[in-house]
């Protein structure tokens, strides 16, 4: 399985800060109490995209495609357990398989 995170971001600062908090993830563990916020915050995005019908429609293909009910989502997101997430950011997350790309803007000239 692929795992894929993409940042955008303005300057190098924020590199350092993205794996500091995944190697302390890692190694500490994930906070309980941010895990709980973002799990609730995924869950209310996917309910956004419910009350928006080109959303919703851009969602539903995708998803059809990929061969996933988009309505068995919610439940999924609800079901997730903190030992879940860690166990993932464990088996996933490896220093050596990282890389980073920089994307600046076009200087005018």
């Amino acid at each position: 399985m692929t795992f894929l995170v993409h940042v955008i971001y303005y300057g190098k600062k924020i590199k350092k800060e993205i794996f500091k908090t995944i190697f302390e993830a890692k190694e500490k563990g994930i906070d309980k109490q941010a895990f709980e916020r973002t799990k609730k915050v995924l869950c209310g995005q996917f309910m956004a995209i419910l009350d928006k019908v080109e959303s919703f429609g851009n969602e539903y293909m995708m998803a059809y495609h990929k061969g996933v009910n988009l309505f068995e989502y919610a439940e999924i997101c609800k079901s997730l357990t903190l030992s879940d997430a860690q166990k993932r950011i464990d088996e996933l997350f490896d220093e050596s398989q990282c890389s980073v790309s920089g994307v600046c803007p076009k200087k005018k000239a």
